[in-house]
């Protein structure tokens, strides 16, 4: 099973804040798993040397916030 690194990044810098390692069965089940952890950060899905997938934050909303 490969393993696939997921890198939480800041909005402004663009510096890794935070990582998590996990592994999945195949690249299209990894992005599924780290899509599910998307917010208000950037995130990159690694395998390795290959860039599978990149998440733009998604906007807070001022309303709930």
């Amino acid at each position: 099973m490969p393993a696939y690194r997921l890198y939480f990044m800041d909005g402004r810098s663009g510096h890794i804040v935070h990582s998590q390692v996990f592994g999945a069965d195949d690249d299209l089940r990894a992005i599924a798993k780290a899509g599910e952890l998307k917010g208000t950060m950037a995130l990159e899905l690694w395998c390795d040397a290959r860039k599978l997938h990149h998440w733009e934050p998604v906007p807070a909303d001022p309303i709930s916030a």
